[in-house]
Parts: structure tokens; C-alpha cells; sequence
């Protein structure tokens, strides 16, 4: 609790700075401009609105045909068995996050944006023997003492609306620094980890013996808008051109983080911690090749949830939300300029690097380039990191004659659908722009 004043002392701190900032130096008189008539009128700037939707799974060690077959129900063969075995890490990762953004975006105004967000975020940690052993079954691990059962799972999904305040300077619409404030509901959530665990299987495969430290933390309401927490959060971006004078040659500077808060669940959500050696049954399989991954993991998930549902009680817990820092560099060059002189189409080479915080998640370092024509533009790019080892993605973004409406879309992991047996990953975003 006193992590949590201090966060909320620390966001109130921030906000009465802005607002300072904004009375002192950012409440400037709107521009005036003169037409032909020598009439004096405000300049408009355009409002605009933003509909943004991604979605994003990736893996170390777990292929894309695995993670489809899973949660399509398939049966699993002999060969997916070991298909699945033998690409496992020894600690296996897999991640995924859905996200939806609306912005109502004012340009130039210090209130910069008015902003509804959702997000679904799961990612965890799978130890090799007990990937293994939820795959196989007990059989093949028969007068084994295993080792390797580590085990940690995060799953949360939150709403939050808030404002965005930004400052401007002269050379560029977009805001040099911005700063959103957020309110952030709580839509639920799971923890589990398991720790310090080993498993022996008895070697008639009757029986299993287990030491195990079990962290579990979970919300009882799971619904799209069943509300179970509150908290706050703040995203912060910063974005300059450098070597502005050289218009042929701008280099870009952008810097954001997102989500960077937490939420506090309510007193109505299980929590347990225990330590123990139990015994227990049921996780023999006779023939693999009868197995539906589904039924069998849902029926070894429900054996887990019956002996903890016995331990635990209702307290109020909270947790860090896992905020994303990014930074990007790029740098313009320009491909040739039509008969008035004005540069017809140009591209972006660019750098970027992000992080998340509280999550499975490696340091991602991404390469591609941004080619750009009049109305559309193309981005193929390479990735390093994250929850996968590497990804290929391909973007397209196309804007209309007037620019009065804009739109992307964006493939990621591409080389997961050329090689599914091989490869991990899959991805989709779109993204799409108003002017008002």
C-alpha cells in the first residue's frame, strides 16, 4: 500500500506540473491568419479521430501449428506430440496482447487528445519437464524424479479513458512532448506461479508425488465489462526532427512509454500461497494418440484448480501493470521531386528498441524502412526479441486524395505462416485515421 501512495502522489505530482507549464507557457493566443479579402480570422487546425486495433502472439519454444492445434481442439498425434517436445526450450515462453485505441485527437491545442483504451494481455513460462509431462502424460516419466517444473502465468485485461496534454513548439504539428493521464478499471485477472517445485512419477504411473510453492491469484468475475479493480496510469511521449535545417536529411527522435501504473483488485479475489508435498492421481494416459489437447489440459487444469480451491481465502492485492517503453530513430531520405519541386516520394530508415515490463518479454530490437509515395506506403521490417527469437512483418498504409481519411494494416510474423511446423508467431493490426 504505501507503493501504491506513493505512485498516486508521484502521478498528482506530474499532472500539477503539466498544468503550471500549460498556465505559464502554453496558453498562447490561437494564429491569425489573412485571407485575400484582408480579413483577419483564426487558423483552423484539423480535428481528427483514431480507431487503432492490434493483436499479437509469439513464442520461444511453442511453434504456431502447436498453439493453433491447441486451441482448435485438434487431436493430438504421436508426431504433434513430439513435434511439440522437440522444438521446447528449456524454458519455454509465450506471450499475447489484444489492444484497442479511439483517440479524439485536437492538433495543436495543449489539451492534445480525449482517448478510450482496451487491453488483454497474457504471457507465461513453461519449464521443459513439465511442458513435457502435461504433453506426454506421467507414462514416459515412470521411476523419474523431475526437476525442471517452473511455471508462471500473468493474465490481465483492463479499460482506461483519460486526457492527453502536450506542448508544441513552431516546426512540427505533432506535440514535442505529451503526457496522458488515465483512469484504469480492472476487468480481471490471473497469477500463477509455481516455484522451488519437483515431480516424481511412482513407477507404475499409478500415482504422482509433487513439491511445489504455489503463488495464485485470480478474479472472480470474468466478464468484458465486469469491473473488479481500480487504478491509474500515465503514457508519456516525446517526439523532435533534428537537423531540421537539412531538408533532405531530418532525422527522427520518438520516445514513449505506455501503460506505466497499476491496479488495486478488490477484496472479492481469490489469493492463495502454499507450500506443500501432495499426491495425486489421474494423469495417466494410455494411448497419446486418443488424446484432444483441450479436454486433456482442461481436465489436468480443473484436477489443479480442485486442490487449490480448498486453500484459498479473499484479500485485496494489487499489481504493476506491464507498461511497454519504446524508442525509435529514423532518418529521411528523399527519392526525387516532381516539376514544382516538391519531393513526390521519400523513405524512412529506423531503428527501434522496447521493453515490457513485468512480462516474458525479452528487449525487442526492431529494423525496417518506410517507403513512401503519394497515397500509400509500404514497411517490411525485421524483429529481434520479445517473446519470440525473430519475426518478418509487412505493412501498407494508404491515405486519400484530400488526407481526410487514412488507413494501415499490418502483418506480423510472417515467416510463422510460411514455416507453421518451425517458425512461432502471428499478428494482425489496423489502423485507421478521421480528419474531422
Amino acid at each position: 500500500m504505501y507503493c501504491m501512495r506513493q505512485s498516486y502522489k508521484a502521478i498528482l505530482f506530474v499532472a500539477a506540473f503539466f498544468c503550471r507549464f500549460y498556465f505559464v507557457y502554453g496558453n498562447e493566443k490561437p494564429n491569425l491568419i489573412i485571407d485575400s479579402g484582408n480579413k483577419v480570422k483564426l487558423h483552423q487546425y484539423p480535428t481528427e479521430l483514431y480507431i487503432n486495433l492490434s493483436y499479437t502472439l509469439d513464442s520461444r519454444g511453442i511453434t504456431t501449428k502447436s498453439i493453433y492445434d491447441y486451441f482448435m481442439g485438434k487431436h493430438f498425434t504421436t508426431d504433434d506430440i513430439n513435434l511439440l517436445n522437440r522444438n521446447l526450450k528449456n524454458t519455454s515462453v509465450l506471450g499475447q496482447d489484444f489492444i484497442v485505441d479511439i483517440v479524439y485527437k485536437r492538433k495543436n491545442h495543449f489539451l492534445n487528445n480525449i482517448h478510450y483504451g482496451f487491453r488483454s494481455h497474457f504471457d507465461g513460462s513453461i519449464g521443459k519437464d513439465l511442458a513435457g509431462l502435461a504433453s506426454r502424460g506421467n507414462a514416459p516419466y515412470a521411476g523419474r524424479n523431475l526437476d525442471n517444473m517452473n511455471l508462471l502465468f500473468r493474465s490481465a485485461s483492463w479499460h482506461k479513458v483519460g486526457v492527453s496534454f502536450g506542448y508544441y513548439n513552431n516546426k512540427q504539428s505533432e506535440p514535442t512532448l505529451a503526457l496522458s493521464l488515465n483512469y484504469v478499471s480492472g476487468n480481471k485477472y490471473t497469477y500463477i506461479h509455481l516455484s522451488n517445485t519437483q515431480i516424481y512419477t511412482q513407477q507404475n504411473g499409478d500415482y504422482i508425488d509433487a513439491r511445489w510453492n504455489v503463488d495464485y491469484r485470480s478474479s472472480v468475475i470474468n466478464k468484458l465489462f465486469g469491473f473488479v479493480g481500480n487504478g491509474a496510469s500515465i503514457d508519456f511521449a516525446y517526439q523532435k526532427y533534428f537537423n531540421k535545417k537539412n531538408k533532405i536529411y531530418p532525422i527522427y527522435i520518438q520516445a514513449q512509454i505506455t501503460d506505466l501504473g497499476f491496479i488495486t483488485w478488490n477484496k472479492n479475489n481469490k489469493n492463495l500461497s502454499w507450500d506443500s508435498a501432495i499426491r495425486f492421481s489421474g494423469l495417466d494416459v494410455g494411448n497419446i494418440a486418443q488424446v484432444t489437447s483441450k479436454n486433456y489440459t482442461d481436465n489436468l487444469s480443473d484436477s489443479l484448480k480442485n486442490l487449490l480451491n480448498s486453500h484459498y481465502n479473499y484479500l485485496k492485492n494489487s499489481s504493476v501493470l506491464p507498461a511497454i517503453f519504446l524508442v525509435k530513430i529514423s532518418k529521411k531520405y528523399e527519392m526525387g521531386s516532381n516539376l514544382k519541386g516538391i519531393s513526390s516520394a521519400y523513405y524512412n530508415i529506423y531503428t527501434q528498441i522496447d521493453y515490457m515490463i513485468y512480462a516474458s518479454y525479452k528487449p525487442q530490437l526492431a529494423m525496417g524502412v518506410e517507403v513512401h509515395k503519394s497515397r500509400y506506403a509500404l514497411i517490411p521490417q525485421i524483429r529481434f526479441g520479445g517473446y519470440g527469437d525473430y519475426n518478418i512483418d509487412l505493412s501498407y498504409q494508404y491515405k486519400s486524395r484530400k488526407n481526410k481519411f487514412q488507413m494501415g494494416i499490418k502483418l506480423n510474423s510472417l515467416e510463422a505462416l510460411v514455416a507453421p511446423k518451425y517458425q512461432s508467431g502471428l499478428g494482425l493490426m489496423i489502423q485507421s485515421k478521421y480528419t474531422l
